[in-house]
């Protein structure tokens, strides 16, 4: 018993030690990288094509509630909660009308606000980080000519613990890691155009990919398709696999991009609707086409997609419970564990220390004179015979 009481404690200090240089293994992820000191010139009209094909538009814009362009858009209902887009145009306080360009690169393409807090993913950063920093010079120079507005959203509605920004930085270290887009050398450049939109800022996966108990997307089943949708909307799989299996073909895809109608004459979903009323409907005839081309080529194993930002040095990554504990997160809570119950057992050692023993206390009465002799003898033979017992 006397061994095990300082070899807790000494576990409680490693441990302690452990679960400090583990947590911040994994957060030093989140930490923000340094945007470029200047950027391109940016031209508005190439800018107000990207902030199209963005999405900017339709999600910045309550366009059923009367809003101004990009002064705030209507909530989007998911199983963390509300989110509501916030004003982005030119007003000083209620939009980013003082923001600079570097504050619009790094709220773009890392999730970070100009007073350093972090976006709520349900802003696709984790894909816009693949923009180039002309691209971020573009649609800047685009975002200038917006017209101020006042208004926009009162806030996010978002159930706890999701309600606790301080916890995005944890998800950040998990799933978020800046990454530009590289072409595929190996494949046309339709391809790799197509490429760049759907898993840039055309952000595709944001819906298609499922998600895990977390919210960061499945990479081994991107596109795949899954049940949580924007208001637990069902979105449909949309690999090469499943398109050729529902008799999608390249026309057939275009068309449906540019009109919103399927070759059957359907309409698509009313969300899928949206996003061609607000973002596809206005791309032209060559970007559709790479769109397709992309979507309906398999890719090759080891193809980068959007979701390998959800990868880091760590090997995190989240499909479900399973994901959630990979084993850097698992030793990490088990570290946690084991510093606290070393510590606890640190703390009663210290309190048993404090007490004063049955034997000290029975010489104190007796130095006192509160028992005679005879009393004290019997008392301190039945304790001792109590110690060498055991009990």
């Amino acid at each position: 018993m006397r061994l095990r009481k300082p070899l807790l404690a000494g576990l409680a200090v490693v441990a302690a030690g452990l679960a400090l240089v583990g947590g911040l293994g994994i957060l030093k992820g989140a930490v923000p990288t340094a945007e470029p000191a200047t950027f391109p010139a940016g031209d508005a009209k190439r800018g107000a094509y990207l902030a199209r094909m963005s999405g900017c538009i339709g999600c910045h814009t309550d366009s059923e509630a009367g809003g101004a362009p990009l002064a705030g858009g209507a909530p989007i209902e998911t199983r963390f909660g509300s989110f509501v887009p916030p004003n982005v145009t030119q007003h000083p306080e209620a939009g980013i009308g003082d923001w600079t360009v570097a504050d619009f690169a790094r709220a773009v393409r890392q999730g970070v606000s100009p007073e350093g807090d972090p976006y709520y993913p349900a802003f696709p950063y984790a894909m816009y980080t693949h923009m180039s920093d002309q691209d971020v010079a573009d649609l800047w120079a685009a975002f200038q000519t917006v017209a101020p507005a006042d208004g926009g959203r009162k806030g996010n509605d978002l159930s706890f613990p999701f309600s606790i920004r301080e916890g995005l930085h944890v998800w950040r270290a998990l799933h978020f890691e800046p990454a530009r887009f590289e072409p595929d050398p190996e494949r046309s450049e339709a391809w790799d155009r197509g490429a760049y939109i759907v898993t840039g800022p055309g952000h595709c996966g944001a819906c298609h990919t499922p998600r895990g108990l977390l919210g960061g997307r499945d990479g081994d089943r991107f596109l795949a398709g899954g049940s949580d949708g924007p208001g637990g909307a069902k979105v449909p799989a949309i690999t090469p696999e499943a398109l050729k299996e529902a008799g999608w073909t390249r026309d057939g895809l275009v068309t449906a991009l540019r009109t919103g109608l399927t070759p059957e004459g359907d309409s698509l979903g009313s969300g899928m609707g949206e996003v061609v009323r607000d973002g596809t409907a206005w791309l032209n005839d060559a970007d559709l086409e790479a769109i397709a081309t992309y979507l309906l080529e398999p890719r090759n194993p080891g193809t980068p997609t959007e979701d390998d930002a959800m990868w880091n040095g760590n090997g995190m990554h989240d499909w479900g419970w399973h994901g959630f504990f990979a084993w850097p997160m698992l030793l990490f809570l088990l570290v946690i564990v084991l510093a606290g119950y070393g510590l606890y057992s640190l703390g009663r050692t210290a309190g048993e220390r404090r007490r004063p023993r049955p034997v000290d206390e029975l010489t104190e009465r007796y130095l006192r004179g509160e028992i005679d002799d005879e009393t004290f003898r019997q008392r301190l033979r039945a304790l001792r015979d109590a110690e060498g017992s055991g009990r």
